[in-house]
C-alpha cells in the first residue's frame, strides 16, 4: 500500500527551478555542479550543532522523473541508494552528499530531511534520511561498493531484494508523502 501511494506522489514531484545559489533556472534544467564537493570533515574545532549530527550514518533518496536512484550492493546485500557512515567532524548532511559522490558520482542538491531510520539491533546503524530531486553529474556506480546504477520505479524496486535500511527509507517516503495528499 505504501509503495502504491508513493508511486503516485513521485509522479507528482515538482522539480524545483532554483539553484543552490538561489538563482532561478529553467524548469527541468539543472546546472553542472560537478566541481562542488561536500565540506571535508574537520579534525578539530566546532562541528555542526544539530540533533541529526548525533546520528552515525546518513542516506539520501534521489528522485528523477518518478524514479529512484538505486544500485546493487557488492556482496549480494540487496539494492539501495547512496548512504553510509558519518566521518569524524562531518555533519550528517555532508555525509549524505559525500556518500552520493563516492558511490554514484553525483552531487545531491537541496537535501530535504525525510526522517530518522532507527536502525536495528547491531545490524544497521541509525541514520538520517534525506531526499532530493536535484543533483548534478551523471549517476554511475563506483564499482567498489555499488554496481549497476539505475533509475527504478517503486514497482521495480518491490521485485528486488532491498537493503533493509533502503527499504525502510522508501516506507518513510511513502508515509511522509501520503500526509500531503490526505
Amino acid at each position: 500500500a505504501y509503495f502504491h501511494i508513493a508511486h503516485s506522489i513521485l509522479q507528482m514531484v515538482s522539480y524545483r527551478a532554483v539553484d543552490i545559489t538561489g538563482e532561478t533556472l529553467e524548469p527541468g534544467i539543472f546546472p553542472d555542479h560537478s566541481t562542488l564537493t561536500a565540506s571535508k570533515p574537520e579534525t578539530s574545532g566546532e562541528t555542526a550543532a544539530t540533533d541529526a549530527d548525533d546520528l552515525p550514518a546518513a542516506a539520501v533518496l534521489v528522485i528523477h522523473d518518478g524514479k529512484i536512484l538505486a544500485a546493487s550492493r557488492r556482496g549480494s546485500e540487496g539494492v539501495c541508494g547512496p548512504g553510509g557512515k558519518v566521518e569524524p567532524g562531518e555533519s550528517v548532511e555532508d555525509a549524505a552528499k559525500r556518500e552520493a559522490m563516492e558511490e554514484f558520482n553525483i552531487v545531491p542538491l537541496n537535501l530535504q530531511p525525510l526522517g530518522e531510520y532507527k536502525g536495528s539491533t547491531g545490524s544497521y546503524l541509525p541514520s538520517m534520511v534525506y531526499w532530493t530531486d536535484q543533483f548534478s553529474g551523471t549517476p554511475e556506480a563506483d564499482g567498489d561498493e555499488m554496481l549497476n546504477a539505475r533509475w527504478m520505479t517503486l514497482e521495480e524496486l518491490q521485485s528486488q531484494l532491498l537493503f533493509p535500511p533502503f527499504e525502510e527509507s522508501l516506507r518513510m517516503l511513502a508515509e511522509t508523502m501520503s500526509g500531503y495528499i490526505q
